[in-house]
């Protein structure tokens, strides 16, 4: 966030939006209750906080164009031949075009993975004027260099709508965007309930009118309020009255134009599986009226685990109003922040141009370990926080730590994050700060043992996984029980238990002599113990193993469809929906189960 964006949210902070602020049922909940909170997350709708979930056509185009020009990507998941098909569907694009958008592409890469060489292109279709046109935006100036590096590719989308056949191939796909809509609106729902819950604040959404232009003045000018009818009636007559008005020059009629804030998600099926760009350093060129830079923050998203993104880009949509109405007190700060960032040689550039980006990125960072943390269910340690924080620190956003420290005082005492942020921006102990590394250094060493364990463990496991496969479970459920003497909380190989217990009937179902009523307890007291183990493994995984928080979430929908309980199956499989369709996950699973109650071949996995 740039100094003048800074400096206009703190001017902004006279127009907040009259209403009191309401989190649907937000007195009622109980943190703790899932149920509540499911009740809740579906009551808020990411439309009433002007985040907006949109299928764009000019994404579409632009990925279409780039696919052509040799962007590739490896796609799995239920889109994973939609590149092939969109290839297939431009096959008659006329090889002259082809070889300008190939050479245009190939002429301007930079240093970086694949994906890293459209994020330029993305922010250019955003700037662009809606479909048919296409136009380039009107104050070039005001694109971020990365972008204006790239401007001409705009001449080549125009060219590549009209001579190829992607116009009659754009409804096909922008129907299946639409579909999208509904798996982004339930992910942006549980996310903006999560963070408003925590930060107790009224998002800002509307700001003070756009400055403009006034041939009179020959200078941008910000308007004034709309007066009542009465008043402006009782001036005109003055006005008329006045002679001397008439020797004045005439002034310009002023549109008086609204600013809203804006998150704005757009699908993009066509990136590798979880790839995402944010940016909130371009306007959008399909809206008609006037705005100003930084008031749209937009997200361009594959269809997979995108949880994380929004909730940053949330997280930022909210907090940096917060932090701009201290930019005077955060200026004074300056020479104390930029040596901490100079002394980082990995530093990110933004965070070297702008202390603002410093304390709105350290601020947003801190809440969304915090808020990773509460979700944890304790199972990440100090150690492991510290290296979460540390990897931010790095980067240049050096108050990660301090605002982290800060934010169980603001959980205690319940205050609006905008009430309390002031007081967290006082009482940084910048001595403290030049330390964080040492910190940092020590927990690494530690986290990276641990990990070098649990990495040592995986060639066991993956060897048990293959005897499960092969339903060997007895001699899978021996190594498993080895493992699991030395580490109780592995993640995995509590999973690998659940599914021996799950598909292992015990002796007294097996027994032919066995009383009916005696195999149907033994099997509900077995499928019972499979559910406790898989919440086990849920509750111990990591960051890394949210594939496996997303198979455990179905394996125990499936259980209680198999005994009939469809609405705690539901509420499994809606959980497993919110991970999103991340790889190795089962996310289509869950769709299915949602769809239809899972009736098992044999017994229920």
């Amino acid at each position: 966030m740039s100094k003048k964006t800074c400096f206009i949210f703190s001017l902004s902070l006279a127009t907040l939006l009259s209403s009191n602020f309401s989190l649907p049922t937000l007195a009622q909940t109980n943190p703790t209750n899932p149920t509540n909170n499911q009740i809740a997350t579906q009551a808020l709708k990411p439309s009433d906080y002007n985040v907006l979930i949109i299928s764009d056509e000019r994404i579409l185009i632009t990925m279409a164009a780039l696919t052509l020009a040799g962007y590739k990507y490896e796609g799995t998941g239920k889109l994973a031949d939609l590149q092939t098909r969109l290839r297939q569907d431009l096959k008659n694009t006329p090889p002259e075009l082809v070889k300008k958008l190939q050479d245009f592409y190939s002429s301007h890469r930079v240093n970086g993975r694949e994906e890293t060489q459209i994020s330029p292109y993305l922010g250019l279709a955003l700037s662009l004027s809606a479909s048919p046109a296409f136009g380039n935006p009107a104050v070039k100036d005001n694109l971020p260099p990365d972008v204006r590096n790239v401007l001409g590719f705009g001449d080549l989308i125009r060219e590549f709508y009209s001579r190829s056949q992607i116009r009659s191939f754009l409804p096909t796909y922008k129907t299946l965007l639409d579909g999208l809509r509904n798996d982004y609106e339930t992910t942006a729902s549980a996310v903006l309930y999560e963070a408003l819950l925590y930060l107790r604040t009224k998002p800002i959404l509307e700001l003070q009118p756009t400055p403009v232009y006034s041939k009179q003045y020959d200078t941008y000018v910000l308007e004034r309020p709309t007066e009542s009818k009465d008043k402006k009636d009782k001036k005109d007559k003055k006005d008329k009255e006045d002679k001397t008005n008439k020797e004045q020059p005439k002034e310009e009629k002023v549109k008086y134009i609204p600013r809203y804030r804006r998150l704005e998600i757009f699908p993009n099926p066509f990136v590798s599986p979880g790839t995402v760009f944010s940016r909130n350093d371009v306007l959008n060129g399909a809206d008609t009226e006037s705005k100003r830079l930084g008031d749209d923050y937009f997200i361009i998203a594959s269809e997979q685990s995108i949880k994380e993104h929004i909730r940053h880009a949330f997280l930022r949509f909210v907090l940096d109003p917060i932090v701009g109405k201290k930019s005077v007190e955060i200026a004074e700060l300056k020479e104390k922040i930029d040596p901490l960032v100079a002394a980082l040689p990995n530093a990110k550039e933004s965070a070297k141009r702008n202390i603002y980006e410093v304390v709105g990125e350290s601020l947003a960072r801190a809440v969304e370990v915090r808020l990773t943390e509460r979700a944890s269910g304790k199972t990440l340690t100090a150690d492991d926080i510290t290296y979460l924080l540390g990897q931010y620190y790095e980067q240049g956003f050096v108050l990660t730590f301090h605002f982290y420290n800060a934010l169980p005082s603001l959980e205690r005492v319940g205050l609006d994050m905008s009430d309390f942020f002031p007081s967290m921006l006082n009482d940084i102990d910048f001595a403290r700060e030049t330390k964080r590394m040492e910190d940092v250094q020590v927990a690494r060493g530690k986290v990276d043992q641990q990990r070098a364990s649990t990495r040592a463990a995986v060639k066991p496991i993956i060897d048990v996984d293959n005897l499960i496969k092969e339903r060997k479970f007895t001699e899978a459920k021996v190594q498993l029980e080895e493992i699991l003497r030395e580490q109780p909380k592995n993640a995995r190989a509590l999973f690998g238990m659940a599914q021996i217990i799950n598909n292992q009937p015990s002796n007294t179902e097996l027994d032919k002599n066995s009383e009916d009523e005696d195999k149907i307890a033994a099997q509900e007291e077995r499928l019972a113990h499979a559910v406790r183990v898989y919440r086990e493994a849920i509750a111990s995984a990591n960051d890394e193993e949210k594939w496996l928080v997303s198979q455990c979430h179905v394996f125990i929908g499936r259980i209680y469809d198999f005994v009939e309980q469809r609405e705690a199956a539901i509420k499994e499989y809606d959980k497993a929906v919110l991970l999103g369709d991340i790889p190795k996950g089962a996310y289509k699973e869950a769709i299915e189960g949602k769809s239809k109650p899972y009736t098992p071949k044999t017994t229920p996995r």
